[in-house]
């Protein structure tokens, strides 16, 4: 596992800039966001949800031989806070269809 760098920029806005706690990678080439929110965030999922494409995006190489390969990420939030409905305190999610079959496991 190494560390990555937690500094990440959409390239849309010069001053658009994600921070995060930590950002690794395994040697698998799996992906880690680790995420620690002790203030409450009422848009913390989607802010992870936008983290996540970030680092997938990072991914994309140029050139025509790209194949669109993905390795996975993994988004790990510690929340001092719930803005779910219940109580539950582990929450896994997905890419998935209405159905609920896998999309990606990306």
């Amino acid at each position: 596992m190494q560390s990555r760098n937690k500094e990440y920029s959409d390239g849309s806005n010069e001053n658009r800039t994600s921070v995060f706690d930590l950002h690794c990678i395994d040697s698998a080439q799996r992906r880690f966001i680790i995420e620690v929110q002790i203030l409450f965030q009422e848009n913390i999922v989607n802010r992870s949800i936008y983290y996540a494409s970030q680092t997938i995006i990072a991914q994309g190489r140029r050139g025509k031989k790209y194949n669109y390969e993905l390795n996975p990420v993994v988004t790990v939030v510690f929340m001092e806070f719930n803005v779910f409905a219940d109580d539950r305190y582990i929450r896994r999610a997905k890419l998935r269809e209405i159905n609920g079959s896998c999309i990606s496991d990306t």
